[in-house]
């Protein structure tokens, strides 16, 4: 994939390292993505990649986010941005997108089963997220 214009600036600015960069490194994404991959088999268009999209699912529990902002908040902010991977601003991330994706998961019977895998991973480093809310302050 040819980088964007914002991604070489992204990789020239200085990064604020936050709380998602060390949950990044903590989670094994990896055996999540495998089992994500298993309800994904089937033709059709390439969607956006499951892992990315459960990942946005992490970001609206730990900030108390729905469908319709978290997708606003990753194509806003740079740190939601990193933990899903710069490679989001190739496709089009909506709420539908998230409802779909999170009913697939409950469908196939793995939605559970990923939510063990951040939970084991996280209890491991005996890390815990303290979940917050993200206000919007736009003066109308």
């Amino acid at each position: 994939m040819q980088p964007t214009f914002g991604m070489i600036d992204d990789q020239v600015r200085r990064k604020k390292i936050t709380m998602l960069d060390q949950i990044a490194d903590v989670i094994d994404f990896r055996r999540i993505e495998k089992i994500l991959l298993k309800a994904y088999k089937g033709g059709g268009r390439p969607p956006i990649p499951p892992i990315m999209l459960f990942k946005a699912l992490l970001l609206e529990s730990w900030y108390g986010l729905s469908d319709v902002e978290v997708a606003l908040e990753i194509h806003d902010r740079r740190s939601f941005e990193r933990f899903i991977g710069p490679e989001i601003r190739n496709y089009h991330l909506d709420d539908t997108t998230l409802v779909k994706f999170r009913n697939r998961l409950r469908e196939k019977g793995v939605l559970d089963r990923v939510w063990a895998e951040v939970d084991k991973a996280m209890t491991a480093r005996n890390l815990r997220v303290k979940k917050g809310v993200i206000i919007d302050s736009t003066i109308g």
